[in-house]
């Protein structure tokens, strides 16, 4: 969108024209226009990304991290923990595959190994550059999900 300070001095065409060259720019979206009373924008996936198959086994580096969060249904609050990674993970799109797990993402949540007291499981390492290995599979609208083998501490490489 052209700031407010330049709508007077531009017309709609040169608001599409910067509007184009900002997101071309930016790596992550794209405007094509259609004619002349249409812009349509489109999504790429940034070459970044990191595309793996349902169920396949990763090694994902990142900052663990709890998110709290509502259940739409109860009301009732609940946590669990996440790798906050810096590079966006998706699975390959296929059959059963809801849009979440294919939509790439920088939060992978984890399986806990004990579900009466999960979050004590993950407390050591809160805040902490983690290296974590397992299997990157799909889940039902929740985005993708890590069933952890191992969790250790990393040194971030800057």
């Amino acid at each position: 969108m052209c700031p407010a300070s330049s709508r007077a001095f531009l017309t709609p065409v040169s608001c599409a024209v910067a509007f184009c060259l900002t997101a071309f720019l930016s790596g992550k979206i794209y405007a094509a226009p259609v004619d002349a009373h249409t812009l349509v924008i489109k999504y790429s996936i940034p070459d970044y990304t990191k595309t793996v198959d349902d169920n396949a086994d990763v090694i994902i580096s990142g900052t663990l991290e709890f998110i709290e969060s509502r259940d739409k249904h109860s009301g009732a609050f609940y946590k669990y923990a996440v790798i906050h990674t810096d590079t966006p993970y998706r699975l390959k799109e296929g059959d059963g595959l809801d849009d979440s797990n294919v939509t790439p993402t920088t939060y992978i949540s984890l399986t806990p190994h004990t579900h009466h007291n999960a979050l004590k499981e993950f407390t050591p390492y809160l805040g902490r550059y983690v290296t974590v290995s397992g299997k990157l599979s799909s889940t039902n609208g929740g985005g993708p999900l890590l069933d952890y083998k191992t969790l250790t501490r990393s040194q971030r490489d800057d």
